[in-house]
């Protein structure tokens, strides 16, 4: 289930360019609207339903994972800087197709190729950079 952000904001903005001049920013939010439904639906009645491990509060729990976190200092790191990068792609995420100082209107297709291109350098980024550790199975592992 933690892999389908990842996935979804890597080949989202490319099938999105592509399918934009085809059917239209509406049919493009309709098809949106669509998957997230689908999605939604599948979780509900397909997941397995959660085993209990504890009475423990969502907040302690939370407390106990920071904890845990905060003690190990490669885990640590590894938080932080997730943190930061999520952070960061959050606000490039919502603000890049329209920050380009160019003087024409900023059509649908226009941020479609944005988000195309930016979501294809994020699959390379991606593929590329777990290569760079021991047992990434990017281009160097």
């Amino acid at each position: 289930m933690q892999i389908a952000a990842p996935i979804a904001a890597s080949f989202g903005p490319p099938i999105g360019a592509a399918l934009i001049g085809w059917i239209g920013l509406r049919g493009l939010f309709m098809l949106d609207a669509f998957a997230a439904l689908l999605a939604g639906l599948l979780v509900t009645f397909l997941m397995p339903p959660a085993v209990a491990t504890g009475r423990a509060s969502v907040l302690a729990r939370a407390g106990q994972a920071a904890v845990f976190v905060w003690k190990r200092r490669a885990i640590r790191w590894n938080f932080a800087a997730w943190f930061f990068s999520q952070g960061a792609r959050t606000i490039v995420d919502a603000y890049l197709p329209l920050g380009s100082p160019s003087s024409r209107p900023r059509s649908g297709s226009a941020i479609g190729l944005v988000l195309g291109v930016y979501g294809l350098l994020t699959t390379a980024a991606t593929w590329l950079s777990g290569g760079s550790s021991t047992t990434g199975a990017g281009c160097g592992g």
